[in-house]
């Protein structure tokens, strides 16, 4: 955690991530399905995507799965990433074996 803050330049706000799965019906309160979710209210423990926000997640507690590569590559909220990041990186981490097929399928993003 230490190491997390003195390498926060950008003063992210650093949360305790909780874990929990989506809301039976999934979504925010007021929202529905995939809507609700999508802007950050559809997990139980209240954990979405937020603004400036990054949870912190214990990997004792929460074990870590490898996420297409259309959900590691892509614009933030918002916001457009430098094509450097999303189509140079992503190339470069292939080419030298770091990121493969995770056997979920890909979506053309």
């Amino acid at each position: 955690m230490r190491i997390l803050r003195e390498e926060n330049v950008n003063n992210m706000r650093l949360v305790e991530g909780r874990g929990g799965a989506y809301r039976a019906g999934g979504g925010a309160a007021g929202l529905s399905g995939r809507l609700g979710a999508a802007l950050g209210g559809g997990a139980a423990g209240g954990e979405g995507d937020r603004l400036g926000v990054v949870y912190v997640m214990d990997t004792g507690r929460f074990p870590f799965f490898l996420a297409e590569e259309y959900h590691q590559f892509h614009n933030g909220i918002g916001a457009a990433f430098p094509e450097d990041y999303r189509v140079g990186m992503k190339r470069a981490m292939k080419e030298r074996g770091e990121i493969g097929a995770t056997g979920c399928p890909e979506l053309p993003f």
